[in-house]
C-alpha cells in the first residue's frame, strides 16, 4: 500500500497548474504567496490536532524569509509574496521597513525546521530559496526557473516538467512509483500552457 503524503509550503507547493505535491497525490496544504510563519503555523495546528498521525511522510516546503504574515481576528494578512514589494500589503511594509530584521527572519526559520524535524521525524525538508541547514532534500529547489510564457509576463515559477523531475526525485526517495494517468495529464497541461499563453487555474487542475 502506497504511503499517504501531506504536503506544506507556498506556491511551489500549490500553484495554478500541478506541483510535485500534486503529481505525488499528496494532501496539498500549500497556500501561494504565503510565508515561513504560516506554514510553521499550518503545521502545528496539524501536529496539535494529531492530523498528522494518518500519514506516513510530511513534506514541508519552506519559503522566502522576506514574507510576512499575521493571523488577525477576521484571518490571516493576504498572502502576497514578499512584502517588500507587495501590493496589497503596502501599507504594512511602510511601517515594518523600519525594523525588518533579514538575519532575524533567518534565524527564525531554522528554528522553525528544527521544531519540526524534532517533533515530526517523518518530514522531508525541500526550499525555495538557498538555506544552510543539514539534512535538506532539495536545497532552493536546485536553483530551479520556469520559463512559462503568459500573456504579459514570465512565470519564474518552477515549469510542470519540472516539478515531475522534483516528483520522481521524492518518489525514489519513498519508494513510490508515479501515475502514469497523472503523469499525462501534466504533460497535455504543460503543452496547453505554451501554446495558449493562457494563466488560468480552472484549465489546469488535475483530479484522482
Amino acid at each position: 500500500m502506497a504511503p499517504k503524503l501531506i504536503s506544506f509550503g507556498c506556491s511551489y507547493t500549490q500553484y495554478i497548474y500541478p506541483t510535485y505535491a500534486d503529481i505525488l497525490k499528496t494532501t496539498n496544504r500549500g497556500v501561494c504567496g504565503t510565508g515561513n510563519d504560516r506554514i510553521f503555523y499550518d503545521i502545528m495546528q496539524s501536529y496539535k490536532n494529531k492530523e498528522l498521525d494518518d500519514y506516513d511522510h510530511v513534506i514541508v516546503q519552506w519559503t522566502s524569509q522576506y514574507r510576512f504574515d499575521y493571523l488577525k481576528k477576521d484571518g490571516w494578512t493576504f498572502p502576497d509574496g514578499n512584502i517588500t514589494v507587495s501590493k496589497e500589503n503596502k501599507n504594512i511594509w511602510k511601517r515594518l521597513q523600519y525594523w525588518f530584521n533579514e538575519e532575524y527572519e533567518y534565524e527564525k526559520l531554522i528554528n522553525y525546521m528544527t521544531v519540526v524535524e524534532n517533533l515530526i521525524p517523518k518530514t522531508i525538508f525541500m526550499t525555495m530559496t538557498d538555506i544552510d541547514y543539514p539534512n535538506l532534500f532539495l536545497n532552493h529547489f536546485e536553483n530551479i526557473t520556469g520559463d512559462y510564457e503568459f500573456e504579459d509576463f514570465k512565470d519564474k515559477h518552477p515549469t510542470i516538467m519540472q516539478h515531475i523531475e522534483v516528483a520522481n526525485k521524492l518518489a525514489v526517495k519513498l519508494n513510490l512509483t508515479l501515475d502514469k494517468d497523472i503523469l499525462l495529464k501534466c504533460f497535455e497541461i504543460d503543452k496547453t500552457i505554451k501554446k495558449t499563453k493562457h494563466f488560468s487555474a480552472d484549465a489546469y487542475t488535475i483530479t484522482y
